[in-house]
Formats: C-alpha cells, sequence, structure tokens
C-alpha cells in the first residue's frame, strides 16, 4: 500500500498498478486487485514472489560460473522488458535490483512506477531528471555530503544555474532556517525565492558582503559558490561567518587564484573545502535524492523551464548563453 501522502507519490503508486495490470506476461508480476481503502488511500495486491533482487544474486556470485549461472534470469528480464516495448511501454528505471529471483527460478520485473506509456498522451512520468544527473548530485550533494549542514543553519548559495538552484533545493530540504540566494539576474533571484529562498541579493549590489553579515549577525555557517568566477569565491569567504565553512563546486579558468587571508583560517576556524560531484557516492545517493523527490522534499521538476525537439538544440545553448534557461530537456 502507498507510505506516505505527497502526490508525487500517489501518481507513482497509481500509475505502477495501472500500467504492471496492463502488462500480462510471466516476467512481470501480476496485479489481483486495485482499489482504495475507505479512507481513500490507494492500494493494488500482486503475487509474492520468495527470493532475492538480481542485484543482490550478482553480488553474491563469488565466480565465474556463478555468475554465469545467472544469464537465465538476465535473458528472462530482457523478454520481459521486450513485451512491454512491444505493448509501447517503457520501463525507464530498470536496474538489477528491480529485477526479482525466486527461490525457483522464476524471475520478474517490478517497480513500473516511472514507466512511460507511449500511446497515452496525458501520461507524463515525473521529471527525476537534476536529481540522478550531474548538477543535482553536485548541487545537492554539496550542502548534504561536503558540507553536511545541519538542521536550524544559516546558507548563502552564490551563483544559481542549475547546481546553484539545485544547492538551494537540497538547503531547504535539510532544513537550514536561513537560505540566502546571490545572482546576477533578477529572475532566477524570483525563482529561488518560490524554491524556498528567505533572501536575496543582487550580486551587482556593491553592499552585497555587508547585506548577508548583517541579516545574519555576523556571516553564514555555509557559504557554496557555483558561479565558477574568483569574484564569487570571495564574496562567498567574505559572507562565512567565523567558525563556518566555504564549499565550492564552480570552475574557474585554470590560471585563476583566489587570494586567501591565510589568518583567518586560524584565527577564525574557518575552512574552505572543494566539493567534486557534491562528494557524491552514487549508489547511496541517487536511491535517496529520488526517495525525497517522491516525498515532495526534493521538488528538482520545478528547475525544468522547457522542452525541445532536435532541431531547437541550438536555441536551447542561445538561451543557457543568455541565462534565460535553468534545464531543458530535448524530446526525440
Amino acid at each position: 500500500e502507498l507510505l506516505g501522502r505527497s502526490r508525487q507519490l500517489a501518481v507513482r503508486f497509481e500509475r505502477e498498478a495501472r500500467v504492471t495490470a496492463r502488462l500480462q506476461h510471466p516476467g512481470i508480476v501480476p496485479i489481483y486487485e486495485i482499489g482504495r481503502w475507505p479512507d481513500g488511500t490507494p492500494f493494488y495486491s500482486m503475487r509474492m514472489v520468495d527470493g532475492g533482487t538480481l542485484r543482490d544474486a550478482i553480488d553474491g556470485a563469488a565466480t565465474l560460473a556463478a555468475r554465469l549461472a545467472l544469464l537465465p534470469a538476465v535473458l528472462a528480464a530482457a523478454e520481459a522488458v521486450a513485451f512491454a516495448h512491444a505493448q509501447r511501454i517503457i520501463h525507464r528505471d530498470l536496474t538489477p535490483s528491480n529485477v526479482l529471483v525466486g527461490a525457483y527460478g522464476e524471475t520478474v520485473v517490478i517497480d513500473w512506477g516511472l514507466a512511460k506509456d507511449l500511446d497515452d498522451a496525458a501520461d507524463e512520468a515525473p521529471y527525476v531528471g537534476p536529481a540522478r544527473n550531474a548538477e543535482g548530485l553536485t548541487g545537492v550533494g554539496a550542502v548534504v555530503n561536503t558540507a553536511q549542514v545541519r538542521v536550524g543553519s544559516s546558507v548563502a548559495v552564490i551563483g544559481l544555474g542549475g547546481v546553484g538552484l539545485a544547492a538551494l533545493i537540497g538547503a531547504h530540504a535539510a532544513g537550514a532556517r536561513q537560505i540566502i540566494a546571490v545572482d546576477l539576474s533578477d529572475d532566477k533571484l524570483e525563482q529561488a525565492r518560490s524554491l524556498g529562498a528567505t533572501h536575496t541579493i543582487n550580486a551587482k549590489d556593491p553592499e552585497a558582503r555587508e547585506k548577508i553579515r548583517t541579516m545574519t549577525s555576523g556571516g553564514v555557517e555555509y557559504a557554496f559558490e557555483f558561479a565558477g568566477s574568483i569574484r564569487a569565491l570571495e564574496l562567498a569567504y567574505a559572507a562565512t561567518r567565523r567558525g563556518g565553512s566555504t564549499v565550492t563546486a564552480g570552475l574557474p579558468p585554470s590560471t585563476a587564484t583566489f587570494p586567501l587571508p591565510a589568518v583567518s583560517l586560524v584565527a577564525e576556524e574557518r575552512t574552505l573545502k572543494g566539493s567534486y560531484i557534491g562528494t557524491c557516492v552514487p549508489s547511496r545517493d541517487i536511491p535517496r535524492y529520488i526517495d525525497l523527490y517522491m516525498q515532495g522534499r526534493l521538488p528538482v521538476n520545478k528547475l525544468l523551464s522547457g522542452r525541445l525537439t532536435l532541431d531547437q538544440i541550438n536555441h536551447g545553448f542561445d538561451l543557457l548563453h543568455e541565462g534565460k534557461a535553468i534545464r531543458q530537456v530535448v524530446v526525440f
């Protein structure tokens, strides 16, 4: 039954029930009943497969012979997915963890919650791209992995591209009390407010540093720089309070240097850290980011600013260059 009350979870749950019920195949676990409890919560019942995931089986296969013995399960999963494709349904989340291998050799493909029905124009599966690609991993990861932002802390995010806005969403999900967004674009600052920023400052403001330190009584506990600019990094460091951490994931030119006031590292017990792809461990982070998205706590779908066809790609690059787009999806 549905665990959680968010709209995204309900949409995924109902899609999984509807799609799985349509796919009558030995390699796709059958649905026996679909309905709602008296309080309106949806449920469905399916045949239980006594066994484990193909991922567990692969991890437990220590020899070549043991792995070769798993080929029938792989072929069975491929046949089930091919049957779904023939029905014009795309799984879109197929991994060994979503293939169950039963104790008696049966193999079934599960978890069709992100499936796409190509014959249903109204069927729009949840957009979770940024949770799974570089900007989501880098932005959110810089907050929760590299800096390990604590609940109730103050945060500044400088540079509001896709990575910076993903970091802002991550800071909000982490429970930051103050989130200050800084960028040159007023449009991006407005979007930052809609994503949870409590304050916004245009980077052109010559008093940006003083304003951040004033509204936070001495500076933020965590400052993040995502603009790839030395001036932005200088602002991030200057806006960080005594005992705080400055984290940069921007990539300025390789010849650029940062004039660090070295004594502040000791006298103020400051920390300056780099973050490469959000200190990400994909097998650990991607599943939990997707879970947060499905719970409504990491709304990376709000970063989607448009969809393009293949012949609009050049226009899409122009929009990025002009700062008029955050993340665009090419549909083909």
